[in-house]
C-alpha cells in the first residue's frame, strides 16, 4: 500500500511538510465578542479572506510545485497588539484567514483541519 508521501515521489513531487503564511492580526471586529454592524464585520471578513489568499499564493508560487492539502495540522502563533486574547475567541477570529489559505490554494477545504493555538504573544514580548 502506498501512501501520499510515495505518491508525490511517483509523480515527481516534492514532500509538502511545512508551509509558512505570516497574515495580519484579525481586525477587532472579528472578534466573537465584539458587537460591530454586519456589515463592518462583512467589510473586515472579505478584507481579511483577501488579504490572505494573496499572501498564500505568493508563498505558493515560490515552491515548485504544490497540491492543495486535504487535511492539515495548523499551528497558530498570535502577536497581539494589546493583552493576550481567550485562546477560544482567537481561533474563531482566525476563521476568515482559514478561508482565505483555501482561496489561496494552500488548502483543498477546511474540513479536515486541526488546530493547535502554539504561543499567544503579547506585544512586549515581540515589540
Amino acid at each position: 500500500m502506498h501512501n501520499a508521501a510515495d505518491k508525490s515521489q511517483r509523480l515527481g513531487l516534492a514532500a509538502q511538510t511545512a508551509l509558512s503564511i505570516h497574515v495580519p492580526y484579525p481586525p477587532g471586529p472579528l472578534w466573537p465578542n465584539k458587537r460591530p454592524h454586519w456589515s463592518q464585520r462583512a467589510r473586515c471578513v472579505k478584507n481579511q479572506r483577501y488579504e490572505t489568499s494573496l499572501i498564500t499564493r505568493s508563498s505558493i508560487a515560490e515552491l515548485p510545485q504544490w497540491i492543495p492539502l486535504r487535511a492539515a495540522q495548523i499551528n497558530i502563533v498570535l502577536h497581539c497588539p494589546g493583552s493576550a486574547p481567550d485562546p477560544d475567541n482567537a481561533i474563531a477570529a482566525l476563521k476568515s484567514t482559514i478561508d482565505g489559505l483555501v482561496d489561496g490554494g494552500a488548502l483543498s477545504d477546511d474540513n479536515q483541519l486541526t488546530f493547535t493555538l502554539d504561543a499567544i504573544l503579547p506585544k512586549t514580548e515581540w515589540a
